[in-house]
């Protein structure tokens, strides 16, 4: 019911004149396959791709009045008796519909007793996710209204009319909630005082299932013009629905019913709404309300089973099968449970025993600086890292190789079977001669030597260079290398400074020519300003002299990877 305050005159002449709005003051439109609501639509996707149909006859009362200054009302729509005619189908993910209106009987102080048909729709969903094993489902619903009304009455749009809504539902226990929020367009109407368009569309409901073959339902719907402001109460219908279902036999026939009024004074917000409908909607097992094909021994009858070999028999859908935490849409091994030994931990599967490997000097048994580990199986395929490492690994024989600079390679084999953690130590034979790397520096063993007062790197220090080049290859984890020149004390400060800069800088000239990465590599000169050894001697001098590489940046997330 809307309320307009009219000039007595005004009034007058529109019902004289026999004017009506042009606008259809029917704001219910039947959903074509609610599961357990008449207005709101719901996500669930039909199990049967067998035709459906629906019959739905409503009494409206009151749903578009004028009153007028003097409270004089003037029905514009007194009554609406209506039958809703629907069919549909679903293809896949996507269902199809008709509903095919027809009003027996509508009275109007303005048209009086008329009959006919109303504006037939055109109906379509998509799911979007399906809710068989997921806790929400999403679906994309549209309806095409065509200009089809032949009652001259506020009952019946002069052109297309749309809406696009979406629906998200989910199920808590017997408890169905669904709701619907979207967009619709209709052609622009202009009253005494308020302009219609498009709206904004809600609906909310909440449908119990009382058992297997009955329910009942509670919903709440409203449009908002975009054209009206909020103020204007009649531009907003909100209206409250209660309804019931169930199933009388045992076949597929369905009964619904329901009675509803509206909350606010809104366009097509009636007095009183009543609703009474009869459905034909196959199902692949006669009595099987969840279209799961189970009926008997069904302990979840309104929730579908998901059919995944897992507790098939007992009609409830399993999101987390193997109940490691990790839901089986994500799951890769949905019915084996995740081990959570830091490898892989995400994927869902397990990987059946945790190696931790050491790698230690052969001679000092102390743990060298950083070594490689590569974990190669029986066909030769392998992955791996860094130490520190430990990896997840599936039972076999495998052949573990150790590297780090300054060292021999070193290769063990290694058998794992399913259990406790495995622990491996590797020994590395070192190498007379060589660099060694860290997570904090490279020691070359060695002192890169320059000509006399000069940055010039003399040749016999080459192959040095050339072993850090080769561990910054084979090391990518090392993001960032400085390079730190240092003089000993003897001559001018200033002098000695800028001696120990160039000289960095040559270095990292040499690894750049050398193919290295520029942007891996920064260069500093500190003079005498950290001598190693501090005496004024000729020994400490020599050791004073010397080029450093300290890593300025290690990437952690390269500490375990795939090979």
């Amino acid at each position: 019911m809307v309320l307009f305050i009219l000039s007595a005159a005004a009034n007058a002449q529109q019902v004289t004149n026999g004017d009506v709005p042009n606008l259809n003051a029917q704001t219910f439109r039947p959903s074509i396959d609610g599961r357990r609501m008449l207005w709101v639509d719901d996500a669930m996707r039909n199990r049967s791709e067998t035709l459906f149909g629906r019959a739905l006859l409503q009494f409206v009362d009151q749903p578009l009045v004028y009153i007028s200054e003097d409270d004089r009302v003037t029905g514009l729509v007194n009554s609406i008796w209506q039958l809703d005619a629907m069919i549909g189908g679903q293809l896949g993910p996507v269902r199809l519909g008709l509903d095919l209106p027809m009003y027996l009987l509508t009275t109007s102080d303005v048209g009086g007793a008329q009959s006919g048909l109303g504006d037939i729709s055109l109906d379509a969903k998509g799911t979007i996710l399906d809710m068989e094993d997921r806790p929400v489902g999403l679906a994309l619903n549209g309806r095409l209204w065509l200009p089809t009304s032949t009652v001259d009455t506020a009952l019946g749009n002069d052109g297309l009319a749309w809406e696009l809504a979406g629906i998200a539902t989910t199920e808590v226990g017997d408890l169905l909630l669904s709701g619907n929020v979207g967009l619709q367009g209709r052609p622009e109407s202009d009253l005494e005082n308020i302009r219609l368009n498009d709206y904004f569309v809600g609906r909310l409901g909440a449908g119990y299932a009382f058992s297997e073959r009955a329910g009942a339902a509670l919903e709440l719907a409203s449009l908002i013009p975009f054209s009206a402001p909020l103020s204007n109460s009649a531009g907003s219908p909100l209206e409250v629905l209660g309804s019931g279902y169930g199933y009388p036999g045992e076949g597929d026939v369905v009964v619904r019913g329901g009675i509803g009024a509206g909350i606010t004074p809104g366009i097509g917000s009636p007095d009183l709404r009543l609703l009474l409908g009869v459905g034909y909607e196959p199902r692949p097992v006669a009595g099987d309300l969840d279209g799961d094909g189970l009926v008997a021994g069904d302990e979840c009858p309104t929730q579908p089973e998901d059919m995944d070999d897992w507790q098939d028999s007992d009609g409830c859908p399993d999101i987390d099968n193997d109940d490691d935490g990790i839901l089986d849409a994500a799951d890769q091994c949905m019915n084996d449970p995740e081990d959570f030994d830091t490898y892989k931990d995400d994927d869902g599967c397990p990987e059946r025993a945790l190696v931790r490997i050491q790698v230690v000097d052969a001679v000092t048994q102390e743990e060298v600086g950083v070594a490689r580990i590569t974990v190669a199986d029986e066909n030769g395929e392998g992955r791996g890292g860094v130490t520190p490492f430990a990896m997840g690994i599936d039972d076999g024989k495998y052949q573990v190789i150790a590297k780090s600079a300054g060292y021999e390679d070193g290769i063990v084999d290694l058998t794992v079977e399913n259990g406790p953690p495995v622990d491996l130590v590797v020994e590395l034979q070192p190498k007379e001669t060589g660099a060694v790397v860290s997570r904090d520096r490279i020691d070359l063993r060695d002192t890169v030597l320059f000509e006399t007062n000069s940055a010039t790197i003399k040749p016999l220090s080459y192959p040095l260079l050339e072993e850090a080049i080769q561990i910054l290859e084979d090391y990518p984890e090392i993001r960032k290398l400085r390079i730190e020149g240092h003089t000993d004390e003897r001559g001018p400060d200033e002098y000695n400074l800028q001696l120990s800069k160039d000289r960095a800088a040559s270095v990292l000239a040499y690894f750049v020519e050398s193919g290295m990465d520029a942007g891996r590599l920064t260069s500093e000169g500190y003079g005498e300003t950290k001598p190693v050894d501090p005496a004024s001697t000729p020994e400490a001098w020599a050791k004073n002299r010397r080029v450093d590489f300290f890593i300025a940046e290690w990437d952690d997330s390269a500490t375990v990877e795939d090979q």
